[in-house]
């Protein structure tokens, strides 16, 4: 069951930092205090996704 909701959470924040990647990128060249607000929360998520990925890979590998 564990597995299971570690799954679902790494997917769902990998989801969230994808969304804040393209909104990183889309501002840019044109608002730079948007850009690094986004470009902040996407490397927030993808922290989020290695903390679950690899709590999944520790219980698969002891």
């Amino acid at each position: 069951m564990n597995q299971i909701n570690n799954e679902m959470a790494w997917k769902h924040h990998l989801k969230l930092a994808s969304t804040y990647k393209m909104l990183a990128d889309k501002y840019e060249y044109i608002d730079h205090s948007l850009h690094l607000y986004y470009g902040g929360e996407y490397r927030k998520h993808l922290n989020e996704v290695e903390k679950y990925f690899l709590a999944m890979h520790h219980m698969q590998h002891p």
